[in-house]
């Protein structure tokens, strides 16, 4: 079966999308609505344009659809997709608030449908790697983490007269969400275990943007683990060079009960156990960081929970634990507080493990 597939918001990101999804063999491409590039988009690629989303939804060719909008209206196309009886796909942050979050995870369930949250680094093939052996017992239980994100790229501030959504801290709902969510993500993943409480500090040293860009948190996690999580998109405006550090830079230092681990998702995965460091995995930056072929994947991974009635990898309830914790990061900071997070839904084993031979 191919699976046809829907696309709304025709933003930079979506031009990935299709080359990827065309590389597969089971599915297929069919049209794109909402956004003002759409109908130039839908012309780029030779697909269907609909003037408004309810068009889309009604295509019977049509049985997945890809939310790529602004974080801040994820919800309600989500949503809509949803009520027409498509299986959704939606970017990361799921959504700016819990609350919406459970609006889709709600849907979802009543109309029977899979919802899946697009966390692109699960499929990075150095993470892949890491989970494989973490999930395997190799190394035993994780005990702790340290995590450290330094990104070079600034968000804009205005395009002309307009605030960049971006940095529009009610539809970006702050950088350290619209990017952070990445590695709180795969934190969890990797931890393999529920965030039950934290505690941050987080700053905007960019004097122009109101939004948060800087920050450190501590992490509790239901199993026993610990985590710290470190990210740098700025710094104090007196330090005149930008970026702070060279290059891209993502570590994370694992202790396990057996041994230690060290992931770098753009460069390398190296363990250590009785004795020495030995090199598990290493790529150049292209093979690391493979869009086109993990857009693709994600999309197949979905078609394949579609097809076997199971979880999809990353699942409406894992988008809203990232969300949750994120928010709630954000929160500790203002009230200079420790944060116990109010939900803790069961982790979704039911699933095809991200780690297949592909």
């Amino acid at each position: 079966m191919k699976f046809g597939i829907g696309i709304i918001g025709a933003g930079n990101w979506a031009n990935h999308w299709i080359p990827a999804i065309r590389d597969s063999e089971i599915l297929e491409p069919i049209g794109v609505s909402v956004g003002s590039k759409a109908e130039i988009f839908a012309s780029k690629f030779n697909l269907k344009y609909y003037e408004n989303p309810h068009q889309l939804f009604s295509d019977k060719n049509i049985q997945i659809v890809c939310i790529l909008t602004q974080h801040h209206v994820h919800t309600e196309y989500a949503v809509m997709a949803i009520e027409y009886g498509k299986h959704v796909i939606v970017e990361k942050p799921m959504a700016v608030s819990v609350e919406e979050c459970d609006k889709m995870i709600e849907a979802a369930k009543k109309y029977k449908v899979k919802l899946q949250v697009a966390h692109s680094r699960r499929f990075f093939p150095i993470i892949r790697k890491a989970k494989q052996i973490l999930d395997s017992g190799e190394l035993g239980k994780v005990l702790m983490m340290r995590h450290v994100f330094a990104h070079p790229w600034r968000p804009p501030y205005k395009i002309g007269e307009t605030i960049d959504w971006r940095s529009d801290p009610e539809k970006g709902k702050n950088f350290f969400l619209g990017y952070g969510c990445h590695h709180i993500d795969y934190i969890h993943y990797l931890i393999n275990s529920r965030c039950k409480k934290l505690y941050a500090k987080m700053r905007g040293f960019w004097t122009d943007i109101d939004t948060i860009n800087a920050g450190m948190i501590f992490l509790d996690f239901e199993n026993g683990a610990f985590s710290t999580y470190w990210e740098l998109d700025t710094v104090a405006p007196t330090i005149k060079e930008y970026p702070p550090f060279p290059d891209f830079r993502e570590n994370n230092e694992i202790v396990c009960e057996k041994g230690l681990m060290i992931l770098e998702p753009y460069r390398r995965l190296l363990i250590r156990k009785n004795g020495g460091w030995e090199t598990i995995l290493e790529l150049p930056r292209e093979k690391a960081d493979p869009i086109r072929k993990f857009l693709r994947e994600e999309l197949e991974m979905l078609a394949y929970a579609i097809e076997t009635d199971s979880d999809p990898p990353c699942t409406g309830e894992d988008g809203r634990h990232t969300v949750e914790i994120c928010l709630s990061a954000i929160e500790s900071s203002k009230k200079d507080k420790i944060i116990e997070l109010k939900t803790s839904p069961k982790l979704h084993k039911n699933c095809r493990p991200l780690y297949y031979d592909t």
